[in-house]
């Protein structure tokens, strides 16, 4: 009859260890985890802010042109347009990051625009635009735009707004006044 040692509440004693492996674990990939969650949330849908900043443009300006360089918060050089269904390297192009094409899931899917931002050859962010609150397609070229082209016409259609490439209104000089 082989005898077991037995920790003094009666278990046996190589239960203890075990344990402390699961709570080891889960103390290291409970934190892991739930960051690959927040980035995952995050950028399904991109910089939110901006997101809610270009809809509101668009809601509140009922068909007035919009002028995208005002609307990020943060200093950029380029920026562009990828329709959806865009190509894997059309993505890769634009500077999008693999992750944000692996979790948007752009090739896939007709019911976004995907606006990338890059200051100089570093990307900055991303925004999916959902087309049912603007529609970028029409925009969608394959240079990217800068400052002084990221002017858009807007026109209100059934499905909400469609946007494209406008001219930048020429700043008129003031009339002199004549004495």
């Amino acid at each position: 009859m082989a005898s077991t040692s037995r920790a003094p509440t009666g278990a046996p004693a190589a239960a203890k260890p075990q344990r402390n492996l699961w709570v080891l674990a889960l103390f290291i990939l409970g934190p892991l985890l739930f960051g690959a969650v927040l980035v995952g949330l995050r950028t399904r849908s991109g910089d939110m802010a901006l997101r809610i900043r270009i809809t509101r443009a668009l809601n509140e300006g009922g068909g007035a042109p919009v002028d995208m360089s005002h609307l990020p918060a943060f200093t950029w050089t380029s920026m562009q347009v990828l329709p959806p269904r865009a190509p894997a390297a059309a993505q890769r192009l634009a500077g999008l990051p693999f992750y944000a094409r692996w979790v948007v899931g752009l090739e896939r899917r007709d019911d976004v625009s995907v606006l990338a931002f890059k200051l100089g050859d570093d990307f900055r962010a991303h925004v999916v635009v959902p087309r049912d609150k603007g529609d970028f397609v029409p925009a969608a070229r394959a240079q990217p735009y800068t400052h002084d082209d990221a002017f858009f016409e807007v026109k209100r259609t059934a499905e909400g707004f469609a946007l494209s490439p406008a001219p930048r209104p020429a700043l008129q000089a003031a009339p002199v006044p004549t004495p």
